[in-house]
């Protein structure tokens, strides 16, 4: 599997580096930045993973991919546009 310019072997990571990338998670981000500040403060709504499948992305959701060597950032078509702007603009990755 090639990152960068790099060939990783299997057999050359530590094994919970391994199932990380074998079994990568999906957590929806959407629902948690949505709430009320004192109930965002809880992480442990946070830590929910999904399946990795098809039927775990819904089309208004803000997701991220973790495979433990990279983070996917997944915009739902129909995202409200106010999350993007929002967090995106902060980051400097929007300009508006």
């Amino acid at each position: 599997m090639p990152l960068g310019r790099k060939m990783i072997y299997p057999d050359s990571l530590p094994v919970k580096t391994l199932l990380k990338l074998l079994y990568p998670c999906l957590i929806r981000l959407d629902e948690y930045l949505l709430k009320a500040s004192s109930e965002a403060n809880d992480l442990k709504s946070i830590e929910n993973r999904l399946r990795l499948v098809a039927e775990s992305l819904d089309s208004r959701g803000l997701y991220i991919f973790d495979d433990g060597f990279r983070y996917v950032v997944w915009f739902g078509r129909v995202l409200p546009p106010d999350i993007p702007k929002k967090y995106m603009k902060k980051s400097g990755l929007l300009q508006v």
